[in-house]
C-alpha cells in the first residue's frame, strides 16, 4: 500500500491510496457538519448530502443513479457533526467517470425546489425512524445532555420545526460557503497511481476559487457537577447510556482513553460483556465507546436491559470503572486487547471505500497518515499504567452524565440516579 498526497495551489487536499484492489473509490470530504450550523438551519448540512443527489448543471438525479448502477458502482453519502462525505466505490476501469461524478456532485448541485419539498418528507421520515430506535435515540438524549446548547449538543438531522422551514435559498448559501476547495479533501484509494489521480482531480477543481472558511468554534465544557436526563417510553426493556467528557483525538491521551474504553466494552470477553451478559444476565448488548471530536471526546458505555433490573445494572457498570481505577490491567488483558484493537483496525481497512474513508479523514484533521503496522506500534507503546491514569483523571463521578429510555417515572428513576451518583467514589 503506497499512501501520497498533494495540495492544489487553491488549497484543494489530495490523498491517494495506491494498493491492489477490484475496485476503486472516489470520496470527497467537506468540514462541514451540524456543529458549523446555526439553529435556525440545524440539520442543513444532512439535508444537503441528501439533496446533492437529486441532480446538477449537467444531469439530473434519476438519470445519475441510472448512469452509475449501469457501472456496477456503489454510492453513498454521510453527514456527522464534523464532516459531510460522498463516495462512489466501482470497478477499477471507471474510476475516472466515478471521478468525474462525484466531483460534478459536489460542484454543481442545483438543489431543485420540486424534488427539495418532497425529501423534507424524506427527512422528517428519518427523524421519526430514529426516534422509534431507543437504541439509537438514546445517543441524541446523551449528547444533549452533555454538550447542551453547544452544537455537538443537537441533532444531526435537525428538529422538524426547521426542516420545514428550508428553503432552496438556504441550501444555495451552506453550499457556497462551505463547499470550497480549502475545505475539502479528495480521496481515491484503488490500484491507481497518485500522479494519475492528481492529473484527473486538476481537470475538475484547479479552477476552483478557494474561500475564507469560519472557523469550527472550540467547546468549552464547564461541567461542576453529573447531569441527569430521563426520557418516558413504553419499551419493553430500558436503554441506558452513561459517561464522561474527554478530550479530543488530538490530544496525547487519546489512545489510552480508547484502550480503557476497550477493556471495559469492545468485544466479548471485555468486562462490560462478561459481567453484565454472561454473569448477570440482564441484556443482550453492551458496549462502550470513546467519540472524539478535534477539540473534545466523550467516552459511553450503552446498554439494553430488563427495565426491572437497572439499579443493580448501573452499580455493575460502577464497580467496573472502580476497578479499572484502582487496580492496573494485567499483562495477559492488556496485550488481548492490544491485539483485538489492532486486528479490528487493520480488517476495517481491507476494502477500497473503507481506506478512502479512514485516511481522508485523517487528512481532513490533520492527523498522521500513518501506515497499519506504525498504527499498531502505537497501540502496542500504551501501557496498564497508562489507562489506569486516563480513567482516574477523566472518569470522575462529578463529571458523570446518564441518559436513560424506559418505562420509568422521572421522579423515582431520578431520585434513584442521584442517590447513585452521590455513593460513587
Amino acid at each position: 500500500m503506497n499512501i501520497k498526497t498533494s495540495q492544489l495551489e487553491n488549497g484543494l487536499s489530495i490523498v491517494s491510496i495506491q494498493h491492489q484492489s477490484l475496485s476503486t473509490t472516489v470520496l470527497s470530504l467537506i468540514k462541514t457538519g451540524s456543529r458549523n450550523e446555526e439553529q435556525d438551519i440545524n440539520g442543513i448540512s444532512h439535508f444537503l448530502e441528501h439533496m446533492c443527489f437529486k441532480g446538477t448543471k449537467n444531469i439530473d438525479g434519476r438519470s445519475m443513479m441510472r448512469m452509475l448502477d449501469g457501472l456496477g458502482a456503489e454510492t453513498n453519502a454521510f453527514t456527522s457533526q464534523d464532516y459531510t462525505g460522498y463516495y462512489v466505490k466501482s470497478p477499477k476501469k471507471f474510476w475516472k467517470k466515478t471521478l468525474t461524478t462525484v466531483s460534478d456532485i459536489y460542484h454543481n448541485p442545483t438543489f431543485p425546489e420540486v424534488e427539495m419539498e418532497k425529501e423534507k418528507g424524506v427527512i422528517l421520515g428519518e427523524i421519526s425512524m430514529y426516534e422509534d430506535m431507543p437504541m439509537r435515540h438514546i445517543y441524541d438524549l446523551f449528547n444533549s445532555l452533555v454538550f447542551a446548547d453547544e452544537p455537538l449538543g443537537w441533532s444531526v438531522l435537525g428538529p422538524r420545526k426547521v426542516i420545514k422551514k428550508m428553503k432552496q435559498s438556504d441550501f444555495v448559501e451552506y453550499h457556497n460557503k462551505r463547499y470550497v476547495p480549502n475545505n475539502t479533501v479528495m480521496v481515491v484509494a484503488g490500484d491507481v497511481s497518485h500522479k494519475d489521480v492528481v492529473q484527473e482531480i486538476k481537470k475538475t477543481f484547479e479552477t476552483s476559487k478557494n474561500k475564507k472558511i469560519a472557523k469550527t468554534q472550540k467547546v468549552k465544557l464547564n461541567q461542576k457537577k453529573s447531569a441527569i436526563k430521563l426520557h418516558y417510553r413504553k419499551t419493553d426493556q430500558t436503554h441506558v447510556m452513561l459517561g464522561y467528557p474527554t478530550v479530543g483525538f488530538h490530544h496525547k491521551d487519546a489512545l489510552a482513553i480508547r484502550m480503557a474504553s476497550a477493556v471495559l466494552g469492545s468485544g466479548m470477553s471485555s468486562r462490560l460483556f462478561e459481567k453484565l451478559r454472561e454473569d448477570m444476565g440482564v441484556g443482550y448488548y453492551v458496549r462502550s465507546n470513546y467519540s472524539a471530536h478535534e477539540d473534545v471526546g466523550v467516552f459511553q458505555v450503552s446498554c439494553g436491559i430488563d427495565s426491572t433490573r437497572v439499579e443493580e445494572t448501573l452499580e455493575a457498570i460502577a464497580q467496573e470503572v472502580t476497578r479499572l481505577q484502582e487496580e492496573s490491567v494485567s499483562e495477559e488483558e492488556l496485550r488481548r486487547v492490544q491485539e483485538f484493537i489492532i486486528g479490528n483496525t487493520h480488517m476495517n481497512l481491507e476494502s477500497s471505500d473503507d481506506l478512502a474513508y479512514f485516511y481522508g479523514k485523517r487528512m481532513l484533521f490533520d492527523l498522521e497518515l500513518d501506515s497499519p503496522k506504525n498504527i499498531a506500534k502505537k497501540i502496542r507503546g500504551i501501557t496498564a499504567r497508562d489507562i489506569k491514569r486516563v480513567v482516574k483523571k477523566y472518569f470522575v463521578k462529578e463529571k458523570l452524565n446518564i441518559s436513560m429510555i424506559g418505562p420509568h417515572t422521572s421522579k423515582k428513576e431520578k431520585t434513584f440516579l442521584q442517590s447513585y451518583i452521590k455513593n460513587l467514589r
